[in-house]
């Protein structure tokens, strides 16, 4: 969860760097088309020596006249009511025009500047600075009243068409004699860059929603197959009681916690009676009832203490912690009496049980106390079935043991 987090994030932060240098592009292409267009309107002003328009207030007599005149010669009718207006003048004027229509804002500046207009302010300078060390352009980010612009600024050389106003100040053919700067606003760009960063923030939120989503959903069926698999490592299929598996594992445990704390421990093995003729007569699925109804049984008859399992087959086994030998043998008397009583729609015949009970002594381990209540319920069914036996000491326990290893040889040797 936290590397997908990470990862739209990782995106978002990508995207919005993307969209930021997009816009940036935007307006240096701006600034750059508006920057050749002006050079473009200079160089054909300079080409035809500037133009005549009416004197006004606006576009006074220009102070430069009779030094242009003393160079290329006064025009035989120029008249009382026009004026010779130099390319910088001209780009000067359309671009307060440009200023009041909310334009990209063009300027000429100069170290040795003609006009006062062209004095150049703090970034200018710099700029112009740049130029006489072999600097090409100079840009960067300036607020001026509130409102953002991009500011780049180019060098001007010195053509031979401007030497008819710039000579004076002794500037040479190829020379560096000002620069160009630019300024196009940013808000309007940043207004378009932040509607399409907003859908990448509603996109990407979306898309994290969506995953996340996604993550928990895949969590969750992860956590349920989990689920499903320990279920059926530790839980027979058939009766949903715990297996043979987490049976043998529980009991270790119990036996040491008999050996530490001094408690009684007893197990009861299980085994219905003539099962098989069960399968064989009435089917399966029948005898697959009759055991879910004696695991129900065995369930219903134990504490939340005690375990029971199905240890393999027809066979089911009890552990009773904190229950004496008396005790287990009570309880596997009272389920074997409780079972016979057990009736079944499919069949009227009888299934019985029979039981087999073990205390915990010391020394004992799992293997031990399983085989005395085996030896139990072997003796149980040897003694007639439906019936309730408990290994009480060594000799009945050697009897038992030679018993069965009689009873296994009789049927080898048939």
């Amino acid at each position: 969860m936290t590397m997908w987090t990470v990862a739209v994030i990782i995106s978002l932060w990508w995207n919005l760097a993307q969209k930021h240098q997009e816009t940036m592009k935007i307006a240096f292409t701006e600034a750059k088309a508006f920057h050749e267009k002006d050079l473009l309107y200079r160089r054909w002003a300079s080409v035809k020596g500037g133009i005549y328009v009416p004197s006004s207030p606006k576009t006074p007599a220009s102070p430069h006249l009779p030094f242009w005149w003393k160079r290329n010669g006064a025009p035989a009718s120029s008249g009382p009511h026009v004026t010779l207006v130099s390319p910088a003048s001209m780009m000067r004027q359309v671009n307060e025009l440009a200023v009041d229509a909310g334009y990209p804002q063009e300027r000429v500046t100069s170290l040795r500047p003609l006009s006062p207009t062209n004095i150049p302010d703090a970034w200018e300078k710099k700029a112009l600075k740049a130029f006489e060390q072999g600097k090409t352009e100079f840009s960067g980010i300036e607020t001026k009243v509130g409102q953002a612009y991009l500011r780049v600024m180019h060098p001007i050389v010195t053509e031979a068409s401007c030497l008819g106003c710039h000579e004076e100040k002794g500037f040479q053919v190829g020379e560096v004699r000002g620069g160009v700067s630019v300024a196009v606003p940013m808000t309007p760009l940043w207004q378009v860059a932040r509607s399409l960063s907003a859908g990448l923030w509603w996109g990407h939120g979306l898309v994290w929603l969506l995953g996340l989503g996604g993550i928990i959903f895949g969590f969750k069926r992860l956590g349920v197959a989990h689920d499903r698999i320990v279920t059926l490592m530790f839980t027979d299929p058939l009766t949903g009681i715990p297996n043979r598996r987490i049976f043998l594992e529980s009991l270790e445990v119990a036996i040491s916690f008999a050996q530490r704390h001094k408690t009684p421990l007893s197990i009861i093995m299980a085994d219905l009676d003539n099962f098989k003729s069960v399968n064989d007569t009435f089917g399966h699925d029948t005898g697959d009832r009759v055991l879910q109804a004696f695991a129900i049984l065995l369930v219903e008859n134990s504490r939340q203490e005690d375990l029971v399992a199905r240890f393999g087959g027809e066979e089911f086994i009890l552990m009773l912690p904190g229950t004496g030998d008396r005790e287990a043998v009570a309880l596997g008397e009272r389920i074997k009496q409780r079972w016979e009583e057990t009736t079944f729609a499919e069949f009227s015949a009888r299934v019985t049980s029979s039981f087999g009970v073990s205390a915990y002594q010391p020394g004992d381990t799992v293997s031990s106390l399983i085989d005395r209540a085996d030896l139990a319920l072997y003796e149980a069914k040897r003694l007639g079935k439906n019936q309730v036996v408990m290994m009480e000491d060594k000799a009945e326990q050697l009897e038992a043991e030679t018993q069965k290893l009689e009873h296994f040889l009789k049927v080898l040797a048939r």
